[in-house]
Parts: C-alpha cells; sequence; structure tokens
C-alpha cells in the first residue's frame, strides 16, 4: 500500500509538472522566437514560422522543446560548412 501511495503521489507530481510545461508554451510566433533565442542563443532556423504555423494548426503542444535535437546537432554545428558537406559525401 505505501508503494502504491508513493506511485499516485508520483504520477500526480508527474502529471502537474507536465502540465506546468504546457503553461509556460509560447503562445505565438513572436514569442516562441524569443524563447528560442533565449534557450539557444542564436535566431531559429529558417521555415521556423512555417514550422510554427504547422505546429498550431496541428495542435502540437510543446512548440518550445528542442532540447533534444539541438543537443544531436550540436556536434555537427562545430563544423564549417565544407568539412560537413566533405563528410556527407564520405558516407554517400
Amino acid at each position: 500500500k505505501r508503494q502504491q501511495r508513493r506511485s499516485t503521489r508520483q504520477d500526480a507530481d508527474a502529471e502537474d509538472a507536465y502540465r506546468a510545461k504546457l503553461e509556460r508554451q509560447s503562445k505565438t510566433l513572436v514569442d516562441a522566437v524569443s524563447e528560442y533565442k533565449r534557450r539557444y542563443g542564436r535566431d531559429p532556423p529558417k521555415g521556423f514560422d512555417e514550422w510554427y504555423a504547422f505546429a498550431v494548426k496541428n495542435n502540437f503542444r510543446l512548440v518550445d522543446e528542442f532540447d533534444a535535437i539541438d543537443e544531436d546537432l550540436r556536434p555537427f554545428r562545430s563544423m564549417s560548412g565544407v568539412e560537413l558537406r566533405r563528410r556527407v559525401d564520405q558516407v554517400r
């Protein structure tokens, strides 16, 4: 029973955290651009406005959450365009 109570409390805490995250999400493109700049220290990528319109149209709820993809792409940002193209050509 103690385990069940702990699990129920953890579930409630997780639900509260998720709802709070949803409330913090940008409500406009201008807000989303500002949040992107704040989090990642650079302008959003080309086409961000189109992506945002698609996300809104399709009821995407977490429009500010790019941490995972940002981390995945970080090693490639340190390369020059020439170096990145060279490496892509190597694996083709």
